[in-house]
């Protein structure tokens, strides 16, 4: 070996060194930037491990869902789909139409025929479907709080969300169709029905589990104001329902299905850090390559073992300000404070994901970027059912005086 060859490796290696010592350096200090922001949220009271979460949710659970399921099970599949009908379709700003009102249901499209089903049609289908539908607001009486206990955040419980939604829909059309035939009581118990729903689960913190629960609100405010245009309401029933409306919280529900996103994101992290990308891309975005392919084998022995020693730390700490910042957003809405401040942190994660989502920022945040969700959207529905939530409120007393 020449001297100027040895000279050669030697430079090599000593670069090969430096950057390795610079590498574990930025680790270094990323890793000291996420451990002061973990404590700065326990300084806060923040709960964002998995353990603090659990320990918050209730150990006795009933048989509430599987009654549900039972109950759906029982409905078989309706001649006219429920949940075609349109509740409260709005014709110009500010102005609705009402379906009950009209000569017949007013559906987005129709399963059997080209035919319109009429409302005794409807009538019949929902008088064959009423054993069924008592199971139903039987199981109701008492929702469950949550699927109880679980082990892992990361394989959370499954929960039939094609009953909750089913159950949702049947509901709201026997509402409508009990208003339009002056059954006042029944239709309110079908809205009480609904409303008992939008609290199934509701100490769970999945965003799926909080995210089905608005979507149940939304479809029985709907369902709410088409009922209250019938004549012949009586106080104590419209108290029953402002009641029932009192109890439901739009926004505190999608703000806990983010609390407990930043303890999946914590757990995420953990997962990354003690295991290969094989094991934690199903639970991200990440698209992999065929294991054993040059793609596959680049991201599984270099790419991924480079992000864990350089970025895996700042990574993990964008992710925890993603979260921040929504939970920030939707508390100052529950606290009413202007909506246009609340705005700014509930748009905030967008605009960041937006301007990191390019290389060097695409492999720095490589866990954060592929698994963070759409949040203006989870939020603005929320903030949306909240309002009308609010409206209804307001329009019950305003009918009571």
């Amino acid at each position: 070996m020449t001297r100027r060859t040895r000279i050669g490796l030697y430079c090599g290696a000593l670069a090969l060194v430096v950057v390795l010592l610079a590498l574990l350096g930025s680790g270094s200090r990323n890793r000291s930037s996420l451990q002061n922001y973990q404590a700065e949220l326990r300084a806060r009271g923040e709960k964002f491990t998995f353990e603090d979460l659990e320990r918050s949710r209730s150990t006795n659970v009933n048989n509430s869902m599987a009654a549900l399921s039972n109950a759906v099970s029982m409905l078989g599949i309706p001649q006219f789909s429920p949940g075609h009908i349109e509740v409260r379709k709005y014709v110009s700003p500010g102005c609705a139409r009402l379906c009950w009102k009209g000569p017949s249901p007013a559906w987005t499209s129709n399963t059997v025929s080209d035919v319109a089903p009429t409302w005794a049609q409807l009538a019949e289908q929902i008088t064959a479907a009423q054993p069924a539908l008592s199971d139903l607001r039987e199981a109701l009486r008492d929702p469950r709080a949550s699927s109880g206990p679980c082990t892992n955040l990361l394989k959370s419980p499954p929960s039939n969300f094609v009953a909750v939604r089913m159950a949702a829909q049947w509901l709201a059309s026997a509402a409508l169709n009990e208003a339009r035939q002056g059954h006042l009581e029944e239709a309110l118990q079908n809205l009480e029905a609904i409303v008992s729903l939008a609290q199934l689960d509701r100490e769970e913190y999945t965003l799926v589990a909080q995210a089905i629960r608005v979507a149940v609100a939304n479809l029985g405010l709907g369902a709410s104001w088409e009922v209250l245009q019938a004549p012949g309401w009586t106080d104590p029933q419209l108290e029953r329902l402002r009641k029932a409306w009192e109890a439901i919280h739009p926004v505190e529900a999608i703000e806990r299905a983010f609390v407990g996103y930043r303890a999946y994101a914590g757990a995420l992290d953990k997962l990354a850090r003690k295991s290969g990308l094989r094991q934690t891309a199903p639970f991200t975005g990440i698209n992999l390559s065929p294991k054993g392919s040059a793609q596959g084998m680049l991201a599984d022995y270099l790419w991924f073992p480079i992000y864990r020693l350089t970025s895996i730390n700042s990574d993990a700490l964008f992710h925890l300000k993603l979260t921040e910042e929504t939970v920030t957003g939707l508390r100052m809405v529950e606290a009413h404070q202007p909506w246009k401040e609340a705005k700014q942190h509930l748009d905030q994660p967008g605009a960041w994901i937006k301007q990191e989502d390019t290389f060097p920022g695409k492999f720095r945040y490589w866990i954060s970027l592929t698994s963070f969700p759409n949040t203006q959207r989870i939020t603005s529905n929320a903030v949306r059912a909240e309002t009308e939530r609010q409206l209804t409120l307001a329009a019950i007393a305003v009918k009571r005086y």
